[in-house]
């Protein structure tokens, strides 16, 4: 009932009937081109911020992922002098967190940078 796979009691699910959570991050790129000492002289000073939505709240920007194969190991089943038997859950499958959901914490965090260009 976790997945609300109740639905499908009896049958395969088919394919497609869960889903991922979504993915969603901003980047802001700021460019300022300012004269220079001389006529043909330029200074361009550029801000860039990945994932500002990560900046301006730490539950925004998160990026999570799991399983995407399209299947989702439940059990180690073992086929013995012909016999199914099956005594454990698949490694790495929690029934608290079925989809096996994790976040990448280095696409999660938001990054600044901040350059300086002399044009002459």
């Amino acid at each position: 009932n976790t997945l609300g796979l109740d639905k499908y009691a009896g049958t395969i699910a088919p394919r497609g009937s869960l889903e991922f959570p979504w993915q969603s991050s901003l980047d802001l790129k700021i460019k300022q081109v300012l004269p220079g000492f001389r006529s043909d002289d330029e200074v361009i000073i550029t801000l860039g911020i990945e994932n500002i939505l990560n900046m301006i709240n730490d539950d925004w920007g998160v990026i999570e992922y799991g399983y995407y194969s399209g299947r989702i190991p439940v059990i180690d089943l073992y086929i013995h002098e012909g016999k199914y038997t099956y005594n454990k859950l698949a490694f790495g499958y929690s029934l608290d967190d079925p989809m096996n959901i994790n976040t990448s914490f280095t696409q999660s965090v938001w990054r600044a940078q901040l350059g300086f260009v002399y044009k002459f």
